[in-house]
C-alpha cells in the first residue's frame, strides 16, 4: 500500500513539475518536450498545425486531458522503479 502511495504523489508531483517547465516554454516543440502525453492527446484528436483548431474547446479539452494523463503515467512508471529496487534490496538481504 505504501508504495501504491508513493507512487501515485510521484506521478502527481511529476506531472505538476514538468507542466510547469512546459508552460514556461515560448514554442510548442519545447512545450511538447515536457508535456508530451498532450501533444499525443491533441494530435489525435486533430493535426495541431491546422491554425483552424488552436485555442478551441476541443483543443482546450484534449490539452488537459494529455495534462492529466501524466498521473496515471508517471505513477505506473515509478511504480514499476519502486518495485524493481524493492526487488533487488530483498535479494541482497538473503
Amino acid at each position: 500500500m505504501k508504495r501504491v502511495l508513493a507512487s501515485l504523489a510521484c506521478g502527481l508531483i511529476l506531472t505538476v513539475v514538468l507542466t510547469g517547465f512546459g508552460l514556461s516554454q515560448d514554442s510548442r516543440r519545447a512545450l511538447c518536450v515536457f508535456i508530451w502525453q498532450a501533444c499525443l492527446v491533441q494530435l489525435i484528436v486533430h493535426t495541431p498545425d491546422n491554425a483552424i483548431h488552436e485555442a478551441s474547446p476541443i483543443d482546450l479539452f484534449g490539452f488537459g486531458l494529455g495534462v492529466l494523463l501524466g498521473v496515471p503515467i508517471y505513477s505506473l512508471i515509478s511504480f514499476g522503479l519502486f518495485t524493481a529496487y524493492a526487488r533487488v534490496k530483498n535479494q541482497r538481504r538473503e
